[in-house]
């Protein structure tokens, strides 16, 4: 189980260890070069001394999860890296006798990149201990069962202390681990206690799967964001066809279930999502954006007093709110925080008829995009007020909290956007964004963003 703390001390640590290695040998030219030897650039050689490291850091599986978490191990694994580069380039060397490398250069240059990559790691080890301390930044855990398996998990969960922060162990027999805080075993009051430290995950045995009350914990659990994990064994695993639950992953070799698919989860996933949010808003916010905001705030401000752009906090992943960014279409009101855009809505205005009409004015969201707030695709962000509402009426509402907000959505682009006049447009909004959820692709976050631009074409009649 990879998470973003996790995934950016890898890239980090491979990046040094590329610069240092390239950094190195250019410096020993540089410095041969002064001495008065007759030195010139090796292609050849700075080529063979970037593969053979990270052809031998593959083989020795340097950049793993397990192995940035702790200092012993990649010093250990370094070494043999080196060890076994060295191995590489006098096989290549003897194999290939037709290239001409400078056996002095080589020497010299491995031991400028042993001392560079000393200074990485010691670099990597004051970063990891950083990273340790960010608390902000790690997913909070809680789990309850005391098996052999749910031990297995607490022990992974101490070890990544990088990604997590496991903040309580319930027994079944009511004790508590030493990292607990004070209180009681078992499911219904680990819930209760995750709700009250803000917990991101609890996690439990499958056995509790068969609690008649769990429905009803689970609801509780996602109206305040928690995520409820199953802890599985492996002939547990083998039943799963056609079952409620999912295989999510691995925790120290222990199977991890769900109560839904979660292709978000995936540290992969996530990186191929990130990677098209930035460039997408980065695309619009340069090329339609640079010129398009000039424009407006002059035709804005002639029509009506007030800002150009209007800010709004709106519910946000895990429920925290944001600040969600429009060009402003209302007259300047009392009412926008709480009550929605209706049809011949006397607020707007004429430009922000047109700007509303078209979506213009959600283009501002690209930067909240870009801020990490937001994704181009994903559940529509509502207002507080609306989010204190219908949490209570609507079963599974707050489960679309889980992920980044979306500029467009599948619920959107399948007639569900707009003013919500009753319970079951909302519900149906919902159901859309929890299917959009469970079966993510980056295929279908194009397809999404194609269908939204047809709809902006032919004029939703929703938009208003």
């Amino acid at each position: 189980m990879e998470t973003r703390n996790v995934f950016i001390l890898i890239f980090l640590f491979s990046v040094l260890d590329l610069v240092g290695i390239n950094c190195s040998h250019l410096l020993v030219l540089y410095l041969l070069g002064k001495s008065g030897d007759t030195i010139s650039f090796n292609y050849v050689l700075i080529i063979l001394l970037n593969l053979s490291w990270f052809a031998s850091a593959y083989l020795i599986k340097l950049y793993r999860t397990k192995n940035v978490q702790s200092m012993g191990t990649i010093l250990f694994k370094s070494i043999l890296t080196f060890c076994f580069q060295i191995l590489c380039i006098g096989i290549i060397s003897a194999i290939f006798k037709s290239l001409v490398i400078d056996q002095k250069i080589v020497f010299y240059s491995l031991i400028g990149e042993f001392c560079a990559l000393a200074q990485v790691r010691v670099f990597m080890f004051i970063t990891e201990k950083s990273f340790q301390n960010l608390q902000n930044y790690k997913r909070k855990i809680a789990i309850v069962g005391n098996t052999e398996l749910s031990n297995k998990v607490a022990q992974y969960f101490i070890k990544n202390k990088v990604a997590f922060n496991l903040i309580g162990h319930f027994k079944d027999d009511n004790k508590i681990a030493d990292i607990a805080f004070g209180s009681k075993g078992g499911i219904k009051n680990t819930i209760n206690f995750a709700i009250e430290n803000h917990v991101d995950e609890v996690y439990t045995m499958l056995s509790s799967a068969d609690d008649p009350a769990l429905a009803s914990l689970i609801e509780k659990a996602d109206q305040h964001c928690v995520k409820l994990r199953f802890i599985a064994s492996f002939a547990e695993l083998e039943k799963l066809d056609g079952s409620q639950y999912h295989l999510s992953s691995f925790c120290n070799g222990v199977p991890i279930l769900t109560t839904g698919p979660e292709p978000l989860n995936s540290i992969r996933n996530r990186i191929i999502k990130r990677l098209f949010d930035i460039g997408f808003s980065f695309f619009v916010i340069a090329f339609i954006l640079s010129w398009l905001v000039p424009l407006l705030a002059i035709i804005i401000k002639s029509e009506s007093k007030g800002p150009v752009f209007f800010k709004q906090l709106r519910s946000g992943k895990n429920n925290k709110p944001f600040y969600c960014y429009k060009f402003r279409s209302m007259k300047l009101n009392e009412s926008s925080n709480y009550l929605q855009a209706a049809k011949n809505d006397a607020r707007v205005t004429k430009v922000g008829a047109i700007l509303r009409k078209t979506s213009v004015d959600e283009l501002p969201q690209f930067l909240n995009v870009l801020l990490g707030d937001m994704s181009v695709v994903g559940p529509r962000p509502h207002m507080l007020s609306h989010t204190d509402q219908y949490r209570l009426i609507i079963e599974r509402y707050m489960a679309r909290l889980f992920f980044k907000p979306g500029i467009t959505g599948w619920a959107q682009v399948n007639g569900h956007r707009g003013e919500t006049t009753d319970k079951l447009q909302m519900k149906h909004r919902v159901e859309h964004d929890i299917w959009y959820i469970e079966n993510w692709s980056i295929r279908k976050d194009i397809g999404i963003v194609y269908k939204t631009f047809l709809n902006v074409i032919h004029t939703d009649v929703n938009a208003y």
